[in-house]
């Protein structure tokens, strides 16, 4: 008798954790997080101290309310001074409304500007829906570069394309890589103050060696399944374990932001890895 009511017990806690493991699994996949982040650097123009980057990633097909209404509410009050996409705003096999819907909400705010990813290289008819998302007002930089310009100041702002539009696989990631990272020099001086918009984080070493001041990524969604202790599981290009999640990573003078992201790729859910956007706001360092 004392077994069974033993056994009832354990079948009673474990379904009892299972139905709150669903519940949060299910409230953790619906939610966002802002996570903030100060930026000090002396090398940042005057003029762009306290500029407000919001950084958007891994956007797959999240979606936070009717036509984005929810996730486009917390957007508007973050008072960005600029919007950064930083890859798989779209996904192969899907119509790309999800992504629609958000651009459209942040016409007539502040300026948008994204990158690709891996998921977009696996689109076919992939110019279809970049044609959209410029009548929508996004800014496409495909291994290009520009000037941002604030009270007679610039910084520079650089897209650079995910090395799976070059090739298939992982053998050439870091080779094709710095070689898209090379551009960037047609766009830039030595003195320029510097933002890459990079959707893997693992090629920081890179960044640090072109002198990048800011590297903002994605790609890992803070490895999607986090354990007490453990920490990561898994990412796609680290495998078990990853090291670069989410966070933010000095290296030299570089700083790399690592978004954990909105949505989901392969695997639907996450598991104490709440979604996330990223407020980056730039600091002058005067010196001493």
């Amino acid at each position: 008798m004392a077994m069974k009511k033993l056994t009832k017990w354990i079948t009673g806690i474990s379904a009892a954790s299972a139905g709150l493991f669903a519940y949060s699994a299910v409230k953790e996949n619906r939610s966002v997080r802002i996570t903030r982040y100060k930026i000090l650097s002396k090398r940042l123009p005057s003029a762009f101290s306290g500029y407000k980057i919001l950084q958007i990633s891994d956007l797959h097909q999240f979606r936070l309310g009717k036509n984005q209404e929810e996730l486009l509410a917390i957007i508007r009050k973050t008072d960005c001074d600029m919007i950064v996409i930083t890859g798989d705003l779209f996904d192969k096999g899907k119509s790309g409304e999800n992504a629609y819907e958000l651009l459209r909400g942040l016409q007539g705010g502040a300026p948008v500007f994204y990158s690709l990813g891996n998921h977009e290289s696996r689109i076919h008819n992939l110019h279809e829906y970049l044609a959209k998302a410029k009548d929508l007002g996004a800014v496409l930089l495909d291994n290009e570069g520009l000037r941002i310009r604030k009270g007679g100041q610039s910084i520079v702002l650089y897209g650079m394309t995910d090395p799976d539009f070059a090739h298939a696989g992982h053998k050439k990631d870091r080779e094709t890589a710095g070689s898209y990272l090379k551009r960037i020099e047609q766009y830039r001086t030595f003195d320029d103050y510097t933002v890459v918009m990079c959707h893997r984080p693992d090629f920081i070493d890179l960044h640090e060696q072109a002198g990048i001041d800011l590297v903002l990524c994605g790609h890992a969604h803070g490895g999607q399944y986090r354990l007490p202790y453990i920490g990561a599981l898994y990412a796609p290009g680290q495998g078990l374990f990853p090291e670069y999640t989410e966070g933010a990573l000095p290296r030299g003078r570089t700083v790399e932001i690592i978004s954990r992201g909105l949505g989901c790729s392969h695997i639907p859910f996450r598991i104490n890895v709440m979604p996330e956007l990223c407020v980056i706001t730039l600091e002058k360092e005067e010196s001493k």
